[in-house]
């Protein structure tokens, strides 16, 4: 059993969600496939799921194709393909799919004094860290003799707050440091190969800042301001998780 592989595809999917779907995207549309079980995990949800933060977790297994999901979630919503990887994993071993940017940032900085025959000399030596902010999902598949796979998936999602800068060698230095909103579930799931496993519940709020301005007035140095505006509109997102694993050797 140890040397089966498990072919694992995934995509994540961005959908903008609209003013009547603002506490997330209607799953009951997943009821039209056969063979379809849905859990939803909220705060006070099973031992087996950790959610940390956000709204409910959703989480279905279906057997279906990607194609008519993804028609089906268009339904819901703007939709994006953010990532579409596959990746091979050997039975009971580790795979770490993320998307997203890395942000570096100054994590330690050490101080060294020399001393000299015209005074002390001091030195700084920096070392650079990097924090992701997207969406980190870990896999392990376990195949059992009867064909089945089971999987314990775990998605992270991290986003940027802010950096906050704090100064050091009398105001002379500063570093930034992040401040990151995590949320993130741990779970088991059974299927047969080639079924499908949906994850949902990933909510983000994005701030969008939009400038008007009355044509030529809006130009003019200081009574310029009287002729424009700015508004400010919050958009909502749920990132969906599909992973569809198949046992691709024996």
């Amino acid at each position: 059993m140890i040397n089966r592989q498990v072919l694992v595809e995934a995509k994540i999917i961005e959908v903008t969600l609209s003013d009547s779907l603002k506490y997330g995207i209607d799953w009951s549309f997943l009821s039209t496939y056969r063979r379809t079980s849905t859990t939803t995990v909220g705060t006070s949800g099973f031992t087996s799921v950790v959610p940390t933060g956000g709204p409910t977790f959703s989480i279905s297994t279906a057997a279906a194709d990607f194609t008519s999901l993804l028609n089906a979630l268009q339904t819901q919503g703007e939709t994006r393909i953010l990532s579409n990887p596959r990746v091979n994993i050997m039975n009971g071993q580790t795979a770490i799919l993320s998307v997203g940017q890395n942000k570096n940032f100054i994590s330690k900085v050490e101080t060294v004094t020399t001393p000299g025959t015209t005074g002390t000399t001091t030195s700084f030596t920096i070392s650079t860290s990097s924090v992701l902010s997207g969406i980190m999902i870990g896999i392990v598949p376990f195949v059992s003799e009867s064909g089945e796979v089971s999987m314990t998936i775990t998605p992270i999602v991290s986003d940027l707050v802010k950096m906050e800068t704090r100064t050091f060698g009398g105001n002379l230095y500063q570093i930034e440091l992040p401040t990151i909103d995590l949320r993130e579930l741990s779970t088991t799931v059974k299927m047969r190969t080639g079924e499908m496993v949906i994850i949902g519940g990933l909510i983000a709020d994005r701030e969008e800042l939009t400038d008007n301005q009355v044509p030529g007035l809006g130009d003019i140095p200081i009574l310029g301001y009287l002729f424009k505006s700015r508004s400010k509109v919050v958009k909502k997102s749920e990132l969906v998780v599909m992973l569809q694993p198949i046992i691709v050797s024996r």
